[in-house]
């Protein structure tokens, strides 16, 4: 039987992905919708963007570190 819920994370590391995450960054991505993307841990991610120094290469773009209420598409009707 699954467990309800979101799936277990593998440990997988973001140097792998290092340039898929600063191309979604500088569109404007947030960095937990990043993770859940990719399926890496938050924290992995936001310690790995800390350490490389992406956050403050890309501290003019239009990213942040969490999402803001719920985003909803707009149906037409």
């Amino acid at each position: 039987m699954a467990k309800a819920g979101r799936p277990y994370l593998k440990e997988i590391k973001p140097e792998q992905y290092k340039e898929t995450i600063i191309t979604m960054m500088r569109y404007g991505s947030n960095v937990d919708q990043i993770a859940k993307d990719l399926n890496i841990k938050e924290s992995v991610l936001g310690d790995f963007i800390r350490e490389e120094g992406i956050d403050w290469d890309l501290r003019r773009r239009s990213w942040a570190w969490k999402t803001e209420g719920k985003v909803y598409r707009k149906r037409r009707g």
